[in-house]
């Protein structure tokens, strides 16, 4: 009956099954292996000569520790097709509505989100043979991408829209449209979504490899004593190694839109507060000074705020501030920055409040700021309020911005500003 699928459906013709006799034979990953099924009959045939007296292998096929170590009690130490398992949770149900009409294998026939089926398989960074830092995308499904991507449109406020794999082509089928998702993700509109979708991956990962972490802290020994605790500890390690190199590889990736020259950089990139107020005086010394003054600090005091909330808040002024600057007709990076989320975010003027409460320490640095300006100051433009504030810059800063490591050690709490093409 195993080997009759003529009654099978075709979702349910994939899973693992024992064979006695030719499960005695010892798995290899490099062996070339044919299996044929027949009704009655198992037949493997191996594809390459076999030296009188030695082993014969069989090939399990590409499967990674996770599945070795469940399924036949042991792991690889060197598995080329390790990797480790992302379950991504119920999204939103805002996004569960879209999804279930666009994307419905996510959910079960009941209608409730399937977490087998968003579990993705991610692998290690091919480092060894790469030095570009966006190769470390290849490490992870574009599927998982895409619905972060989703994710991330969803948290900043914006219309979530499956993206659109129609073409003129009557060639429309399952590989054209994973070839326009890709394009979309990595060479369109998604491209600027890429370095949030690095943090959340990063982020992501965090508490896994902390549990791991712990429990191999609190072992009895480090050293195996057995079989069963050696292939524990090949996998426990695997998935660190492997964890670690995503980490690493989407953090070199973010670092890798860091600025290399502020002094003549015109594009997208991973920015700094000292950065951006450094671009802000060199495009008009005047504005930048009187921003520092408004928010009661000195160059020479921006280093003590490094990394901290202040330094969050201070963005949040700074982003408001910018964009009723820019207003002002100018020309330059700081124009065309605000220009790039108003096509994203949308109007960025709100005259109506929303939470007083929550905007209250940021009216009360403008008032402040307002009361020590000129009449034609930025700071007493009539766009200021807790709606422009929260609704504007905090969701700006709060979207775009995350905390970083950057060169020398600091962290720093940066914000990806980038320029449409």
């Amino acid at each position: 009956m195993l080997l009759d699928f003529s009654n099978v459906p075709s979702d349910r013709r994939d899973f693992p099954v024992l064979f006695p006799t030719v499960d005695t034979l010892n798995h290899n990953p490099s062996t070339p292996i044919e299996w044929s099924f027949d009704p009655g009959r198992f037949t493997l045939r191996t594809l390459t000569p076999n030296l009188a007296g030695a082993q014969i292998y069989n090939n399990y096929g590409p499967k990674a520790n996770g599945e070795l170590l469940m399924g036949y009690g042991f792991c690889l130490p060197t598995n080329t097709h390790d990797g480790v398992l992302e379950t991504l949770k119920p999204p939103p149900e805002p996004l569960q509505r879209l999804l279930r009409k666009s994307h419905p294998g996510y959910f079960k026939t009941n209608g409730s989100w399937n977490s087998e089926a968003a579990t993705f398989h991610l692998r290690a960074p091919p480092f060894s043979t790469s030095t570009n830092p966006a190769d470390v995308w290849t490490s992870i499904p574009d599927p998982l991408i895409e619905l972060f991507y989703y994710i991330t449109r969803l948290e900043r406020g914006l219309p979530v829209i499956p993206i659109d794999t129609t073409t003129s082509s009557s060639d429309q089928n399952p590989s054209t449209n994973d070839a326009l998702i890709h394009d979309h993700l990595f060479s369109g509109p998604g491209q600027s979504y890429l370095p949030r979708i690095a943090f959340a991956i990063v982020t992501s990962l965090v508490p896994k490899m902390n549990k791991i972490s712990t429990a191999s802290a609190n072992l009895h020994s480090s050293t195996p004593r057995n079989n069963n605790q050696r292939n524990a500890q090949i996998y426990r390690d695997g998935q660190m190694e492997i964890m670690s190199s995503i980490r690493e590889g989407l953090s070199a990736f973010n670092r890798s839109l860091r600025p290399p020259l502020i002094q003549n950089f015109t594009g997208s990139a991973i920015w700094s507060l000292d950065e951006v107020l450094a671009v802000m005086k060199r495009e008009d010394g005047q504005a930048g000074t009187e921003f520092l003054d408004g928010v009661g600090l000195g160059e020479s005091d921006l280093e003590g705020i490094r990394g901290g909330p202040v330094e969050q808040r201070i963005w949040v002024l700074w982003v408001c501030y910018v964009t009723i600057l820019a207003g002002e007709g100018r020309e330059g990076l700081l124009s065309r920055w605000i220009a790039s989320l108003g096509e994203e975010y949308g109007e960025p003027f709100d005259e109506e409040g929303e939470d007083e409460d929550e905007a209250a320490p940021f009216m009360r640095v403008v008032k402040g700021a307002a009361e020590d300006s000129g009449e034609d100051s930025v700071w007493r433009s009539r766009h200021w309020s807790s709606g422009f504030v929260l609704d504007w810059g905090m969701r700006v800063v709060t979207s775009q911005g995350m905390m970083m490591r950057i060169a020398g050690g600091d962290v720093r709490f940066v914000v990806y500003l980038h320029v449409q093409a």
